[in-house]
C-alpha cells in the first residue's frame, strides 16, 4: 500500500502509477511539502491511515520552510523529474514513522532552543527587535545573534523563515504553553 499526500492532482496521479507499477513490496509514504500548512497538520493527515512500522517516509519540496525543517531527511526536489523520483526511492530508504514523529515533536516543542532563544523567536512574533532588545534589556546585535542562531539550530536559512515558521505553526496558546514549559518568563 502506497499513500500519497498533495494537493497536486496531476503530481498524485504520477506518483501513483509509478508507486503501483514500481514498488508493490513497499509500503511508501510521500508527502508533498509545497501544500504543508504546519507540521501539526501533516500528522493528523498521517492518523488517518493504518501505517505499518515498515513505512517508509519520503518528502517532495523545493523551498519553503518544512523543506528546510525537514531536510535532514533528504528531500526530494519537486522539480525532479518521474523518473528522478523513482530513481530516488529506489536507491534510498525512506526514514521511519518513529524518527519523522521524533523530529516533528522536536519541531513542535523548540526542544533544542535554548531558553533565551526561545523567548527571543517569540517575542519576534510580536516585536520589532529594536523592541526586543528594549524589553529585555541587551543589545539589538544581541537580538539578532539570538535569532541568528536559533535559526541556525532549526535548519532554516534565514531569520524571515524562523520568523514565518514560529507565525505559522503555533497560536498564541501554543506560544504561551511552550514559554510555560520551559520556564521562561519576560
Amino acid at each position: 500500500m502506497s499513500i500519497i499526500i498533495t494537493h497536486n492532482a496531476f503530481l498524485r496521479e504520477a506518483l501513483k502509477w509509478v508507486l503501483e507499477h514500481s514498488f508493490t513490496t513497499r509500503e511508501i509514504c510521500l508527502i508533498d511539502l509545497e501544500g504543508c500548512s504546519c507540521l501539526q497538520n501533516l500528522m493528523c493527515e498521517l492518523e488517518k491511515y493504518e501505517l505499518s512500522s515498515d513505512a517508509e517516509f519520503y518528502f517532495l519540496g523545493s523551498r519553503g520552510i518544512y523543506s528546510e525543517l525537514l531536510a535532514k531527511f533528504d528531500v526530494i526536489s519537486s522539480h525532479s523529474s518521474i523518473n528522478d523520483v523513482l530513481n530516488q526511492l529506489s536507491n534510498k530508504r525512506g526514514i521511519g514513522m518513529t524518527d519523522l514523529v521524533e523530529h516533528v515533536y522536536a519541531c513542535r516543542t523548540l526542544k533544542d532552543l535554548t531558553k533565551s532563544q526561545l523567548r527571543t523567536c517569540i517575542m519576534r512574533r510580536y516585536k520589532s527587535n529594536a523592541s526586543i532588545a528594549q524589553t529585555l534589556r541587551v543589545s539589538t546585535k544581541t537580538v539578532d545573534s539570538t535569532l541568528y542562531t536559533a535559526m541556525q539550530r532549526l535548519g532554516l536559512s534565514s531569520v524571515t523563515n524562523l520568523q514565518r515558521y514560529i507565525s505559522c505553526e503555533f497560536s498564541g496558546f501554543e506560544l504561551d504553553w511552550l514559554l510555560l514549559r520551559h520556564g521562561v518568563w519576560f
